[in-house]
């Protein structure tokens, strides 16, 4: 175990300083050159309430991974995968993502295409939330799409038991 270093007043006090202008444990370890969970134990033991470090939500004009990979067996005429159920139909539909053909078949419009190829950008609502692996490209790797392949080969749009409304 390592050399235990002591909390000073001072460094409480900055400690509750940085709490009450709003920042994150991580943020606040910097200031102090202490670890982030060092930061939250102190937190604890002074009763100061620490921001949690929030994630920015995904822009609702970029497609999620189970969109991508709806669109992209649409487009390509296959089965939908394993996942993709009637909500995620319904909010493409919604988002004009695509529209409903005779029957359970739809069509991808110009907008799902967009919607796939859009990536995070650099100060953009979504960027550095942890979704950045699925802004990849507008197409899953081969590796990707044989797995996609395996897993939707007895499921068929035209026989689901289920319809979007």
């Amino acid at each position: 175990m390592g050399i235990v270093r002591r909390w000073s007043p001072d460094e409480d006090e900055k400690l509750r300083e940085l709490a009450r202008a709003g920042k994150n444990a991580l943020e606040i370890s910097n200031e102090l050159t202490r670890s982030a969970s060092a930061v939250r134990r102190r937190a604890e033991v002074l009763s100061v309430l620490i921001m949690a470090k929030a994630f920015r939500a995904r822009p609702s004009h970029v497609a999620t991974h189970l969109e991508r990979v709806a669109i992209d067996a649409i487009r390509n005429r296959r089965p939908f995968p394993a996942g993709v159920g009637p909500s995620t139909i319904a909010g493409m539909i919604e988002k004009g993502w695509i529209v409903p053909e005779m029957g359970r078949r739809y069509n991808v419009t110009d907008a799902g295409v967009e919607a796939v190829r859009r990536r995070f950008r650099a100060g953009e609502s979504g960027a550095g939330c942890g979704f950045e692996a699925l802004c990849r490209a507008a197409r899953p790797a081969p590796c990707e799409r044989a797995a996609i392949r395996h897993r939707t080969q007895d499921f068929a749009p035209e026989t689901a038991a289920w319809s979007v409304q």
